[in-house]
Formats: structure tokens, sequence, C-alpha cells
């Protein structure tokens, strides 16, 4: 099951993403990642049905219990190994190249057409979806620049009415939180904040559900 919800107040905007969608160079990119505040903050939206009372988190120490993750042999890096790390990072970066030349901060590429469309609010999710893995995958210049270019979104600009609470939670809020928590550029915390705040207006209902 899908869930929306409604973006408000509505705006009239193009269709096209925030930023110009025009492939950045591949000479390296800066490392002065800028937070820039979206043009509407969610935080002055005055709730219909507001939280009474918040339960604060618990103190106590946790109780420990047995873990349920397999345990998994000694991990060998050996040749065939190191081949397939290879194999697997050269996909990505070929799919990766491919998005910043034809579809740079659009939702997603059309594989066929080699054309950007926007199917996620217009957010860059491919972009913002990423982050971690170029990370993960020592990349820093293309994390660095696809950083650089998620901490200037603005949720405030889409065509959307509504937007998918499932899906923007996980590829945007998600990929937000992942890329700070790996990098710990100040600017990616702050954006996800940012949607945070949007994202909880889906639960300004009568049971906060």
């Amino acid at each position: 099951m899908t869930i929306l919800f409604t973006l408000h107040p509505s705006q009239s905007q193009p269709s096209q993403p925030h930023l110009q969608p025009e492939a950045p160079s591949h000479a390296g990119s800066h490392r002065d990642i800028r937070f820039r505040a979206s043009s509407f903050d969610w935080r002055s939206v005055t709730q219909r049905y507001p939280v009474s009372s918040i339960r604060p988190l618990p103190t106590s120490q946790p109780k420990q219990f047995s873990p349920v993750q397999h345990v998994f042999s000694g991990y060998v890096h050996d040749i065939a190994t190191q081949s397939r790390q290879r194999a697997v990072r050269a996909a990505f970066v070929r799919n990766w190249d491919s998005y910043k030349k034809y579809a740079w901060l659009w939702d997603e590429l059309a594989p066929v057409s080699a054309k950007g469309r926007n199917t996620f609010g217009g957010w860059a999710a491919t972009l913002v979806d990423s982050l971690d893995t170029l990370w993960i995958m020592n990349l820093p210049d293309e994390f660095h620049q696809a950083a650089a270019a998620a901490a200037q979104l603005d949720w405030a600009n889409t065509t959307e009415t509504a937007a998918n609470l499932f899906e923007t939670t996980i590829r945007h809020l998600g990929g937000l939180l992942s890329a700070f928590d790996l990098s710990h550029e100040p600017a990616l915390l702050e954006k996800a904040r940012e949607l945070g705040n949007m994202l909880y207006m889906a639960f300004d209902t009568p049971n906060r559900m």
C-alpha cells in the first residue's frame, strides 16, 4: 500500500529540479559543503492535532539479549574476492557516470531514452540514495560533489501536491542520515532535519498515525 501525504501550501513550480540539471565536471569536487535552507519551513505550520504530551526516552540500561545474527566464517581477501569487488565498483561507477551525464539532479535515469525523470517529488532521489554508497566505495570526489548538491535541495520546490511517505523516508531521509553518519558533514544533517519536519506533518491526524 502506498501512503501519500498532502504537501501544503501548494506552489506552482517548474517541472525541472531546483538546480540546473547539468552534469558536473569530472575534474574533482571542492569540499566546501554549504547548507541552503529550503524556501518553506514546515515548523511554521500550525498542527491541527498537536501532541499533548511526549513520552520521554528511557534512561535505564537496556537488557542484554543473545545475538540472533549468523556468525560468518573468517573473511578471505583473496584474488577472487578482490576481483569481484572491483567488478561491483566498476558497475556502480558506470551507472553513476550515466546518471551524472544524463539525469543529474533528477530523481532517476530512464535507461532507454537516456533522459532524467522525476518520480519522487523531483528531489534528486538517485543522488541522495547513492550518497552512502559513494562513501563506502571510496569515491570521495564523487561523494562531495553529490553531497554539495544534496545540501542545496529545496523541499518546497516540487510540482507534486502529495509525497510518497514511505519512499521519501527511506530514500531521502535515510540517504541523508546514513551519509551524515559516515561523513559527519553537518550540512547533510541540517537537510535531513528539514525533511524530517516535513514528513512529521504526515502524522498530524487525530490518532497521530
